[in-house]
């Protein structure tokens, strides 16, 4: 039987590390699960920019600031569905000819992604300026969405409805 002392003469130095590279380690590991935690929740905030044109001469901009999605767990139709909710619970008002016209667009009760997918669209904000921009995937979790400012459009006119205000 080996005393304790044979046995530390058998282990290496090298393989305790001091108290401060001890520390040193401990404060790594630290970091790392900080931020992988922070990875793992993130947390974004978008200015939309809703674009729908009455006719060739006439074009209205809108812009809404949505709440808060944890990027992860959030998918870009999810988005979608909020902005199309936000506009229509927004009473947005546009003036045209001396008329008056509240703007809704179509939406449906049920959680149906594929009419969101199918009849609305995000772009990069400002996508006409990029040479090589595309639509972000209406099925790509948010974490996609590099930036703070986006463009959102109706990929139907028919889904822009206008109601005149007497």
């Amino acid at each position: 039987m080996k005393f304790r002392k044979e046995i530390m003469e058998e282990i290496d130095e090298n393989d305790y590390l001091s108290d401060s590279e001890e520390e040193n380690e401990n404060s790594l590991y630290e970091r790392n699960e900080r931020i992988n935690y922070y990875n793992k929740n993130i947390i974004k905030k978008f200015n939309v920019y809703f674009y729908f044109d009455l006719s060739k001469d006439k074009k209205y901009e809108f812009n809404l600031t949505t709440g808060e999605f944890k990027a992860d767990e959030f998918h870009i139709y999810n988005l979608i569905k909020y902005i199309v909710k936000k506009i229509n619970d927004s009473n947005i008002i546009i003036k045209d000819n001396n008329n008056h016209y509240s703007v809704s667009l179509k939406d449906i009760d049920e959680d149906n992604m594929d009419f969101y997918i199918n009849n609305y669209e995000i772009k990069p904000f400002e996508f006409w300026k990029k040479k090589e921009s595309e639509n972000y995937s209406s099925k790509d979790l948010l974490r996609t969405i590099n930036e703070e400012k986006i463009s959102f459009f109706s990929k139907n006119p028919l889904n822009v409805f206008l109601m005149k205000q007497f």
